[in-house]
């Protein structure tokens, strides 16, 4: 009995060492970590702009450059002229009653540092100064610059005087002598300048500007040029053929000269 009474006494003993293994075992909990994840820093090259030297333009290579203004001076004297390109009005014959073969007229131009040079020269038998009438009823150097035709012009004020002018930006010398044994019965030279302050940036390409460019008289007709009113397309309004001064095929004036268009290559 007594052996019967151990081993029972044993088995519960060994019954509760079990269970208590067990709820140990039950109460054990196993945490996993969370995993860090880094985010490798990302470093950014900025690659410094490339070094640019300026290179002329193909505009710049194209421009001539600007003529020497300070050579040009308004005395009637167009010896610092020589070498220049001129535009042209020969006058022609049409028949025994219509003979203007003995006029003509030399239109100068040169854009320069200073501005725009302009100058004229005219074999006419008729000179009106100081008619008391409009500035276009005197004998005149008329022109129109750019785009635009911006109007000026120099009228003759009488043979002893100064000559007038359209305004302000416009200064000129107009010379008429009164010939006794030449071609015509008078020879004008007029030469005008206005400063590159007056004149509009716009219109000046590659050191170039058109100039749409007339001498006239009233009464003065001739043969040869752009106008031809007249029955045998004589014309008072002495125009270089090819280029009337307000439309938009005018003489080009560069450094070089003034040339009719198609004459002057950029």
């Amino acid at each position: 009995m007594k052996k019967i009474a151990f081993l029972l006494a044993l088995m519960t003993v060994t019954s509760l060492c079990l269970a208590s293994c067990n709820d140990d075992a039950g109460d054990t909990t196993t945490t996993t970590a969370p995993a860090v994840t880094t985010t490798p820093a990302t470093t950014t090259t900025k690659t410094p702009p490339p070094v640019i030297t300026p290179q002329p333009t193909e505009d710049e290579d194209k421009a001539p450059a600007l003529a020497d203004g300070s050579k040009f001076v308004l005395d009637g004297d167009l010896s610092e002229w020589e070498g220049v390109h001129t535009v042209s009005v020969i006058g022609e014959k049409a028949n025994d009653d219509a003979d203007y073969s003995h006029k003509k007229v030399t239109f100068y131009g040169v854009l320069s540092d200073l501005g725009l040079h302009l100058a004229c020269d005219a074999y006419h038998d008729i000179y009106i100064g100081n008619s008391g009438g409009e500035w276009w009823t005197n004998s005149n150097l008329e022109f129109f610059i750019g785009l635009g035709s911006a109007q000026k012009y120099v009228f003759g004020k009488g043979l002893d005087q100064d000559c007038g002018t359209s305004g302000d930006d416009v200064t000129a010398k107009m010379v008429t002598t009164e010939l006794t044994d030449g071609p015509t019965n008078y020879h004008t030279i007029t030469e005008a300048f206005i400063p590159m302050d007056y004149l509009s940036e716009s219109d000046i390409m590659y050191n170039t500007i058109d100039v749409g460019i007339a001498w006239k008289t009233l009464g003065d007709l001739i043969i040869g040029g752009h106008g031809v009113a007249g029955p045998n397309g004589e014309d008072e309004y002495w125009v270089p053929k090819g280029a009337f001064p307000w439309e938009s095929a005018k003489p080009i004036v560069a450094p070089s000269g003034i040339y009719l268009p198609g004459e002057y290559e950029f």
